[in-house]
């Protein structure tokens, strides 16, 4: 099974290229993502965050992100 890491970011870049846009909406709860993803809630939001220091995620807002590809 890939890490989590590398679950995040194809979850992320399927929703982008399902909007066609690099700003997504999460549709669901970070709870239920992290359940999704196969992983908890506290590893997804560890994992959260170490994107969004990397600049592979913008927060925007509440459940909205910009990815970058």
């Amino acid at each position: 099974m890939p890490k989590v890491e590398d679950r995040l970011t194809a979850f992320f870049t399927d929703l982008a290229n399902k909007n066609q846009s690099s700003r997504v909406h999460l549709p669901i709860s970070l709870s239920e993502l992290a359940s999704y993803l196969g992983t908890s809630p506290e590893t997804l939001s560890r994992q959260m965050t170490l994107a969004a220091q990397e600049g592979r995620i913008i927060k925007l807002g509440r459940g909205n992100y910009q990815v970058k590809r």
